[in-house]
Formats: C-alpha cells, sequence, structure tokens
C-alpha cells in the first residue's frame, strides 16, 4: 500500500542557508519535516515501509529527493524553480522516529522545531501544537550534540584549508619504494590530489578560491550561536550575527579571522551550558504522552 506523503505530513520547514539568510545562487532548498502515515501502518503486519537495516526501524525516513518533490506547490519564486528543476534535500521523518531522535537532542530535529517563523513552508494544526510544544524538547543535554556538530564542520573547513594549502605532488614511482604497502599509501594520497586538483567541483572551486570551505565555516557558527540562544533564552535569535555570516559565506573573512571567531563562541557556548536554567535532560514520558495525543487526533482515533 502506497500513501499520500503530502496529505501526511504536519509540518515542513526550510533549514540551513536559507533559513538563515546566508544562502548563495548555487544552495539547494533544504527541508525537514514530520509526516503521520495512515493507521494501516501502525495496525496490521502487510503495511510496513522498507525495513532501515542498520536500525530496524519499521519507518524508515522519507528522504529521498524524488519523494520530497511533491511538496513542489509549498515553494515559490527562485525556490519553486530549484525545487521543480534541481533539486530539494532534506528529510521528513515519521513522527515517532521524530520524537525519539528529539529526546536525544538531535541537531537535525532542533534545527526544524526552532526554524524561524518566515521558514515554514506548511504547517496544520497538528504542527502548529508540535511546534507551541517545542520547549519540551529542551535540554542542557543539547549542549553536546550541537557542540558535535559545530566541530565537525570546523575541521571540515579546516581540513579544506590544510588541502588548499597542500603543494601539488608528482606520481609516485614504485622504484623509489622498497616496501609495496607505503607505495600504495603514496598512491592513495597521490590521486586523492589530482582528483582535488582537477576537480571541476563547484565546492571544490570554491575552497580553491577563498582557501577554506566558508560553507561548513558558516554552518560551525551557526550552530555555536544556535546552542547558545537555545540554552540561555529556549529560542533561536536567528537574526544575530547573519551580516558576517554572509560576509563569510561570500569569501569576505579570511581563514584565521574566522577560526578566531570559532574559538571565542566556543567558549560562549560553554558558558551558556553553565549558566542554562534547562533541565538535565528532557522528560521523556511526556514527550511520549504528546506524540500519542497528536498521532491519535490525526488518526481520528480521538
Amino acid at each position: 500500500m502506497k500513501f499520500n506523503l503530502k496529505k501526511s505530513t504536519i509540518l515542513i520547514n526550510l533549514i540551513g542557508s536559507r533559513a538563515l539568510g546566508t544562502q548563495i545562487d548555487s544552495s539547494d532548498v533544504d527541508v525537514g519535516g514530520v509526516y503521520i502515515p495512515p493507521k494501516e501502518y501502525y495496525i496490521g503486519f502487510l503495511n510496513e515501509f522498507e525495513q532501515d537495516n542498520k536500525t530496524k526501524e519499521k519507518f524508515k525516513y522519507v528522504d529521498v529527493p524524488s519523494n520530497l518533490k511533491t511538496f513542489s506547490d509549498y515553494f515559490v519564486g527562485e525556490e519553486k524553480d530549484k525545487v521543480d528543476n534541481q533539486r530539494i534535500d532534506g528529510s521528513i521523518y515519521e513522527i515517532s522516529k521524530f520524537f525519539r531522535l528529539g529526546v536525544d537532542s538531535d541537531t537535525f530535529i532542533l534545527v526544524s522545531l526552532f526554524a524561524p517563523s518566515h521558514a515554514v513552508r506548511y504547517c496544520n494544526e497538528f504542527g502548529k501544537e508540535l511546534l507551541y510544544n517545542r520547549d519540551l524538547f529542551l535540554s542542557k543535554n543539547i549542549y553536546k550534540s550541537i557542540l558535535k556538530r559545530a566541530q565537525q564542520r570546523y575541521r571540515g573547513a579546516r581540513n579544506a584549508r590544510d588541502m588548499a594549502k597542500r603543494p601539488k605532488r608528482l606520481k609516485p614511482d614504485i622504484k623509489n619504494f622498497t616496501d609495496k604497502n607505503e607505495y600504495k599509501v603514496a598512491l592513495k594520497e597521490w590521486r586523492r590530489g589530482f582528483c582535488w586538483d582537477n576537480s571541476e567541483n563547484l565546492r571544490v572551486k570554491t575552497i580553491k578560491k577563498y582557501g577554506y570551505d566558508v560553507k561548513y565555516a558558516v554552518q560551525s557558527l551557526m550552530f555555536l550561536r544556535f546552542g547558545k540562544d537555545l540554552l540561555l533564552d529556549g529560542k533561536w535569535n536567528e537574526d544575530r550575527g547573519v551580516e558576517d555570516l554572509r560576509e563569510i559565506r561570500h569569501g569576505g573573512w579570511l581563514y584565521d579571522r574566522f577560526a578566531d571567531q570559532y574559538k571565542k563562541e566556543l567558549k560562549d557556548l560553554e558558558l551558556a551550558f553553565k549558566d542554562s536554567t534547562l533541565p538535565n535532560r528532557v522528560n521523556s514520558n511526556t514527550l511520549n504522552d504528546l506524540c500519542i495525543d497528536i498521532t491519535e487526533r490525526f488518526l481520528g482515533y480521538k
């Protein structure tokens, strides 16, 4: 049995650069959202999603661009053109999966819940109820998940800088190696550099132009600020610092300036964690009750 994903969806938000206002012409349309499948997927045994082999989940989240295109009419102008003619990225989670990830302070879930109001593309009464109760997903546990994501992006920006500075190398000659394994390692490294040097990928070209990965740089700072705001204010003050992020995205900052700013804001996040009055963990029972209530009413059981 196939069901209408669009009719089952309760919330669609822009996430990423378009939600923040730091997108460039080549930026994709990234979305996050929640859906509730028909009751036949909860009751009975004939109608299950394809099982995720890693998590053994009954419901596999929807992240296939062709499936996401069903939401095309929620967008207008340049966004709609991107969705119709290029691609749309992101994930729409089945509601129980969304809540389980939220209990663990998953950054994707937090960004979807606390996206700015201008980033909402579809939200029915059940989506509104979810957003109204989004504070239930907040705890001091978000510090670790957001810090991890910020660090990943920072390392990505730094590693790209190292690749951009790497001098070109000649292809290794096996005659110069006494150990075949050492030759294989050197050859693998050379091939990696050769692919980099000759790449026509727009992302790689941008890294070469600016000397580091400005996209990852923006994301690392965004996560640090996002985490600080949630820990101290319980909401995302998305307009704070957007102009400097735009400057970075367009190559206006050298790497060292960005790295210094990252270290400063990393300390700010640490202080926010210490000063936060949020609970140490979310109340899983309360969130479970909310998930059940929204699902039952959406399916007509209440």
